[in-house]
């Protein structure tokens, strides 16, 4: 079941709002009460004897992980009946699925490229521990930058460490369409080369604006679209590094993260294979795509030439040297115009009258008032033939499977309300009580020196704090203002309550 907000996990973490969801789970943003700052709390729905032994023994690996493009895992825990729960850093600012769908096209490749070679750098720290740890789970919602332009690889739900040999556990078989390769459907193994092709498909995304096609759907002869189809300006090196990252074969990718981060640089001599093979030649453009009609395909690298190939062509060049001296010789054996007539040669030319055609003749030619033609009469075939029997067999009957019931939107805990300014909304406050900050209030969580917009600002408290109501209401401005003091601060000052139909600062029953 989904978290509530404002529901506190493990006595320490209240959820402020949910931020993603998926088939395995849910990613919330929270707030530590012990350490008082905002955190991601993601929980997995796998809760088997043997999924929860390899989660504690995995999450106890991340939390010891350090590196600038990663968001820390801070801590971890198992609930009965409910899941595994792993918090990390949250981290402010844009994932790259949110840049992209604003875009509404490609993002410049000068621009993206330095995003990926960080989170390149991150995932080449990933597989480069003992064992190695494989994130499984690249794509561009989980790719944060921040507002000074540092990426940071986050959601480690189901990052697995790699052993080799090991088949992907049932626990671990979450796939993204479009940026997970075939390898990681169903029981196959996993390793470094898994994040590489999602990590090439990522930067495919961000540069041509559309998601790659899914790699089964590749597997079964669907062909993959050249970056530059969607943006002719991708320069070749790059283009080339994507296409060999998203290779259906693992064997034809990249091997290592290093490696990947030098071909995007340019510096590889030349790739390892053609960049699209045979099942992935550019389909012609859709209706829905202007402007990148005629776009050149890539081509790829000159294959040597078969032995037979220059019989063939010594044959060609006979050929075209004895048709050219027979159309010579026609040409000088035709007779003249002063020998023979136009019908004449029409005839000579198509051998019907060779001796006329040669001859010259003086007798006018016969004209023909009207068009002779030779009719055939046309034999009727009967088409009727007998009226096919078809019998029917009924089917068989499914029975319906029961939608299910959607889970009630989370609701805060109902308080009395009371009506403390005359003519404003209806308030769940009294002088004493403690509340916390929800999502979004429309002041930014601006503490001011008093119930004014124009007030001095004072400071800010965070989604999830704890505030105590100290004095009010004060009624300014068409809004409620209570004086309040964020929980274990020194900061004290007014700040609104909230409107008529969100409220900013909810009672703590």
């Amino acid at each position: 079941m989904p978290l509530d907000t404002g529901e506190v996990i493990q006595d320490r973490y209240r959820v402020v709002e949910q931020i993603a969801q998926g088939g395995f789970g849910a990613i919330y943003r929270a707030w530590d009460l012990n350490l008082r700052r905002p955190c991601a709390l993601k929980f997995n729905l796998e809760s088997s004897p043997e999924a929860q032994k390899q989660f504690a023994r995995e999450a106890t690996m991340l939390a010891n992980l350090r590196h600038p493009n990663l968001a820390r895992v801070t801590d971890y825990f198992i609930l009965p009946r409910q899941g595994q729960y792993l918090v990390m850093d949250y981290v402010e600012g844009e994932d790259l699925q949110e840049k992209i769908n604003q875009a509404g096209g490609p993002l410049p490749e000068a621009q993206v490229v330095p995003w990926i070679e960080q989170v390149n750098d991150a995932i080449s720290y990933l597989h480069s521990q003992t064992p190695p740890i494989i994130h499984r789970d690249i794509k561009p919602a989980n790719i944060k930058i921040t507002p000074q332009g540092v990426v940071k690889l986050v959601d480690f739900g189901i990052a697995k460490i790699y052993y080799p040999g090991q088949k992907t556990t049932i626990g671990a078989q979450a796939v993204t369409p479009g940026y997970s390769p075939p390898e990681q459907y169903g029981k196959g193994q996993t390793d470094a080369r898994t994040d590489i092709y999602a990590l090439g498909a990522t930067l495919y995304a961000a540069i041509t604006g559309h998601t790659p096609v899914e790699s089964l759907q590749r597997q079964t002869g669907q062909p993959l679209p050249s970056p530059h189809y969607f943006n002719p300006l991708i320069s070749p090196p790059i283009e080339a590094a994507i296409l060999q990252a998203m290779q259906i074969s693992p064997d034809l990718r990249y091997p290592t993260a290093v490696e990947f981060k030098t071909a995007l640089h340019g510096s590889q001599a030349s790739p390892r294979v053609a960049p699209i093979l045979p099942t992935q030649v550019s389909p012609s453009p859709p209706a829905d795509q202007p402007g990148v009609v005629g776009a050149p395909a890539i081509q790829p690298q000159p294959k040597k030439r078969p032995s037979w190939l220059l019989p063939i062509a010594v044959a060609l060049v006979l050929i075209c040297i004895f048709s050219i001296a027979m159309g010579y010789g026609l040409l000088t054996y035709l007779p003249t115009s002063s020998q023979a007539t136009d019908t004449q040669l029409a005839l000579f030319l198509f051998r019907t009258q060779t001796e006329l055609a040669l001859i010259p003749s003086d007798t006018p030619e016969t004209t023909f008032d009207t068009p002779h033609w030779t009719s055939t009469p046309t034999t009727k075939v009967d088409t009727t033939t007998a009226t096919p029997t078809f019998t029917s067999t009924a089917l068989p009957t499914k029975t319906p499977t029961p939608t299910p019931t959607p889970s009630p939107v989370p609701t805060v805990p109902p308080v009395a309300t009371w009506y403390p300014c005359a003519g404003l909304y209806p308030s769940r406050l009294h002088v004493g009580d403690r509340a916390y900050v929800s999502f979004s209030p429309p002041l930014a969580n601006n503490v001011r020196k008093n119930p004014s917009l124009n007030a001095q600002l004072l400071g800010k408290i965070q989604p999830g704090e704890e505030v105590e109501i100290l004095k009010g209401p004060d009624c300014n401005d068409n809004m409620v203002w209570w004086r309040v003091q964020a929980a274990d601060s020194s900061l004290v000052g007014w700040t609104s309550e909230g409107d008529r139909e969100h409220y900013w600062l909810v009672p703590i029953p």
